[in-house]
Formats: structure tokens, sequence, C-alpha cells
């Protein structure tokens, strides 16, 4: 019992965080510094004395400030953001001689949300009758019809897999999939990622919530197949972020203190299996692409942008009496910057799509409205879903805008419109 007391402490959320910022100091000194920096501006080992100490500092204020507990769903979003995406910042900054301002400013952003939503109000949403049943009737039929239009549209010639270890073929396959395929089915490009992060999860946490075991394996099942379709990544990353985050937040007392460590064992391992066991190395390419891709691409938006101008809004859908000021779109922009390859499409989360549009002003308007959102899933889930549920459905959609898409963008794309739809239908008082 002293134990779970400790781990539920802001003593053990202050020192987890502290230990999770060695282990990504250690993971980028050791391993993505050395066998990720394949070209010139990509993870750079610079390091910073005085910056190091202030990156500490700063992981000490976060280890204060992040949520204790798991009350509702933006504890634990708030908790992923600040140590997944916003802590491996810090380690960039130390260590790769990052911007000084930029850095501050992100910190402060996660402050921002935290204490606008304090203020904010509580938003009260009508119960739907019957609810429930339009949304878990929509799922299935979109999971149905959104496959079986995958299989009439790309065929089988290209399931593979191995893909999932195999990242230069997945890239090549993906290329010949989505570019030669889906950007002709403009309408299915978009309901095929919904179909992996909004309806196959919806599924799937809720037969898990109700214990039918058999069948939420077989929508598993289902997803990784899929992925062997279309050799998309981030769709079979999202089975290990639903179903890790759905078990911990069974423990709300402890989830974020679970969380953390669930952060540090990952880049522990990974880390030194990577080193010591080269021929398996690839398991290093997942972790740098979840760890520390998003925090990298932050900076890049901010150093292209910083230079080259902001786009406020134009680079969206939204009517601006403004033009688009270059002859590239932005994720291509700075995967040219980066990687110094015009094909490469770079995309980024709204700490850094946000100051593309509008400089550190912008951070602060985007901040405000990812407050409202995670606010408004507060208020969806909190007495109405079972707080486990969901979290993990928030999870996996929220952890796109934090990580790579646009606010814009991640209200289609990414799945946040169709997320919160069904989180309205789902709900019922209890």
């Amino acid at each position: 019992m002293r134990s779970l007391r400790f781990i539920e402490s802001r003593f053990a959320i202050l020192s987890f965080t502290v230990i999770l910022k060695l282990a990504y100091d250690m993971a980028y000194t050791y391993l993505i510094s050395r066998f990720f920096s394949w070209t010139p501006t990509y993870y750079p080992f610079s390091l910073n004395s005085f910056k190091l100490v202030e990156s500490y500092a700063l992981t000490v204020f976060l280890g204060l400030v992040v949520p204790r507990q798991l009350k509702k769903p933006s504890d634990l979003l708030l908790t992923f953001l600040a140590t997944a995406v916003v802590l491996p910042m810090l380690t960039l900054y130390g260590l790769a001689n990052r911007d000084s301002m930029y850095t501050y400013m992100a910190v402060l952003v996660f402050l921002l949300i935290r204490v606008v939503m304090y203020i904010f109000p509580n938003i009260r949403v009508p119960v739907v009758h019957s609810g429930w049943k339009i949304a878990l009737l929509t799922s299935l039929l979109a999971v149905i019809g959104i496959t079986c239009s995958l299989f009439l549209t790309i065929g089988f010639q290209h399931f593979d897999l191995s893909t999932i270890f195999d990242y230069s073929k997945m890239v090549s396959i993906r290329r010949e999939v989505v570019r030669a395929t889906l950007e002709r089915h403009t309408l299915l490009a978009y309901l095929y990622f919904w179909n992996f992060i909004v309806f196959l999860p919806t599924l799937l946490v809720i037969l898990l919530h109700r214990r039918r075991f058999a069948l939420a394996g077989i929508f598993t099942i289902g997803q990784i197949l899929l992925t062997g379709i279309t050799a998309r990544r981030h769709t079979l990353v999202v089975l290990p972020v639903l179903l890790g985050t759905y078990m911990i937040s069974k423990k709300p007392r402890l989830a974020p203190s679970l969380m953390i460590l669930g952060f540090i064992g990952i880049v522990s391992v990974v880390t030194f299996v990577s080193l010591h066991v080269p021929s398996v190395r690839i398991v290093g390419t997942w972790m740098e692409r979840f760890f520390f891709v998003p925090p990298r691409l932050n900076y890049a938006y901010f150093e292209f942008f910083s230079s080259a101008g902001h786009v406020y809004l134009t680079s969206t859908k939204i009517p601006i009496p403004l033009e688009y000021p270059f002859d590239m779109i932005p994720e291509r922009l700075v995967g040219t910057y980066i990687l110094l390859s015009p094909k490469t499409v770079s995309s980024a989360g709204f700490m850094a799509t946000s100051y593309m549009h509008a400089g550190f002003i912008g951070m602060v308007i985007f901040s405000s409205v990812v407050a409202f959102l995670l606010k408004l899933v507060d208020s969806l889930v909190v007495h109405r879903i079972p707080l486990e549920v969901g979290t993990a459905l928030s999870m996996v959609v929220f952890s796109g805008l934090f990580r790579g898409a646009d606010l814009t963008q991640w209200l289609l794309t990414f799945g946040g419109a169709p997320l919160l739809l069904l989180l309205a239908l789902i709900g019922e008082r209890v």
C-alpha cells in the first residue's frame, strides 16, 4: 500500500518525469543522433551545457504541473502532451542546441492550456436517445463499408505484413498505394483513415469494456491485416496507444504515473536492444518516429517559418483574403528543409502549425482552442461514458493533434470531428 501511495504522489510524478528526461537524453546521445543523422539538419548532436541545465529546470516545472491522477480524459491527454511531446523537445533543446524562445513558448503553451481549462466552464451536452446504439451501428457499418471499398480499390496485390519490420519496403508500397490509388479517391482517403483511428477503435474498446474478448481479438487482427494492405504504419501504432491507454485508465489514481513509467520502459528497452542487437535496430526507428520526429518537426517549422514568414491560415480551406505565399504545401516545404527532399511530407502537430500560421500569437490562439476541445471531451465523457473507454478513444485521436496534424486538418483528416460526434452519441447519464 505504501508503494501505491508513493506512485500516485506528486513527488513520484516529478521523479518519474526527470527519469524519463534522462532516458530521452541517453537515447538521443547514443542512439538517435548517431544512427539517424543521415542528413545535415536532421538530428545533430550539439551539446549546450547551459541549455541542458535549463532543460532539467523546465523538466522539474513540468513534473510539478502535470496532472497527478486521472479524473477526466484531459488529465491523461495532457500527461501525454507533456511527457511524449514537450519533454523530448527539452532533450533537443539541450543536446541539439535549439531555440530558447520557442522552447519556453512550448512549455508556456502547455501551462496556458491547463489554465484556460481551469477557467473555462463545463459544457453541457444533451443526451441523445439510443445514441450509443446509433454510434455502434454507424461504426460497424463504416468499418464494413470502408474495408470493402479498400479491397475493391486497392486489392490484395500489395498485401505484405513483413512491411511492419521493413521500413524501406513499407515506404515504397505506401507510395504506390496512397499516391497512385487513394489520391484518385479523395473521399476514400479520408474514410480509410477514420476507419483506423475512430471506427475500429470504437468497436474494439467497447467490446473490451463489455468483456467480449473474442470479438475484440477479431477486430484487432483486422486492424493488423488492413495495415498489411495499405502499408500505413500509423494505423498499427493505434493499437498499442488504444490498448495501453485503456489498461492504465482502469487505474485512475495511478494512470499518469503508469504512463510515464511505460514511456521510461519503452525508451530504455528499445535503446538497449538497438545498441546491443544491431540486427533489430529497426525497433529504434519506431521509437525515433514516435518520440523524436514530432519535437524535431516542431523546431523545424519554427526555424523555417520564422525566417520565411507566416501563412496566416492560407494553407487551410478557410476562406482568407490573402494568397498562400509558397509554391509547395507546408508539409513539403519543411520536408525539403529537413530531409532535403521535396517528396517528403513532414506533418506536424498544433504547436508547430500554430506558429506557422501566426507566430507566437498563433500558438496562444491555437492552444486556447485546444483547451476548449479538451474541455469539450471531458464534458462528453465524465458521468456519461466509462472513463477508460472515453479516455482511450480520445487518446488515439488527440495524439494526432499533438504530434502530426494542423488543427483544421485534425478535425477532418485525423478524425477530430467524427470522434466528438461518436462521444456525443455514446454518452448516457450515469
